[in-house]
C-alpha cells in the first residue's frame, strides 16, 4: 500500500474496524491526520481526508436517481432491462458501487467485488450505513461485497489471493452467481448464435 496512507481514528470511531484496516495493510494508526492521505473512523463511519478533501461513499445521495419512476430512466436500467426472477450480476470493479446500486434497486443480486482496500474500506461503510436507512435498506441488502485483491496465475484462468490458490476462480464465482449465462463478443460477430 501507498506510504503515504495512514489511519486515523477519530472520536467515536470503531477501534477493531481501524485496527484490522491497519493491520491488513500494513499502515500506521495516527493521532491526527497524515500529512497526504488518511482514512479517517470516526462516528459519522469511515472517510478519506486530504489535501483539504473529505470523501465518504453515500448512497444517500442517489436516492432521487432510484425513486419517484426514475430508477427506469437510467441508462444502465434500460441497458439490462430484463424479465425474471433471481437476477444476478457481479460488478468485478465497484469502486463506490454506484452501478452496483442502481442494478439492485432494480432487483439483481449483485456481488461487488473491489481489490483495492481503500476504495474497499470505503464502500463497506457506506453499505453498512446503507442497510440502517429507512429506504435504502432494502436496496442494499442486495448487495454483496468481496474486498480482496486477486490475479490471474498466467496461463490457467484462475486467481490467486495473497499467494494462496482459493478454492475457486472469478470465472468460477461468476458463473455460480449466474452472470456468466452467454459469452459476451464486442466485435460485432454473433459468433453462430
Amino acid at each position: 500500500m501507498n506510504d503515504k496512507i495512514t489511519v486515523c481514528l477519530g472520536k467515536g470511531g470503531q477501534r477493531e474496524m481501524a485496527e484490522s484496516f491497519a493491520r491488513k495493510n500494513n499502515v500506521p494508526i495516527m493521532d491526527k491526520p497524515g500529512e497526504h492521505l488518511t482514512v479517517m473512523f470516526d462516528s459519522r463511519g469511515v472517510s478519506l481526508t486530504g489535501y483539504g478533501l473529505t470523501y465518504q461513499g453515500d448512497f444517500e445521495g442517489m436516492l432521487h436517481r432510484v425513486t419517484n419512476g426514475r430508477l427506469s430512466h437510467e441508462m444502465l436500467v434500460r441497458a439490462v432491462k430484463t424479465e425474471g426472477e433471481h437476477l444476478k450480476a457481479i460488478d468485478a470493479t465497484a469502486g463506490m458501487g454506484e452501478d452496483g446500486f442502481l442494478l439492485a434497486a432494480y432487483g439483481y443480486e449483485v456481488t461487488l467485488y473491489e481489490q483495492n482496500p481503500v476504495i474497499a474500506a470505503l464502500l463497506k461503510d457506506a453499505l453498512r450505513r446503507a442497510r440502517k436507512h429507512p429506504v435504502l435498506k432494502d436496496i442494499a441488502s442486495r448487495m454483496k461485497l468481496v474486498a480482496e485483491r486477486r490475479t490471474e496465475r498466467p496461463g490457467t484462468g484462475t486467481y490467486q489471493q495473497g499467494g494462496k490458490t482459493p478454492g475457486g476462480s472469478f470465472w468460477e464465482d461468476a458463473a455460480d452467481a449466474g452472470a456468466l449465462s452467454e459469452p459476451c463478443h464486442t466485435d460485432g460477430n454473433d459468433h453462430g448464435r
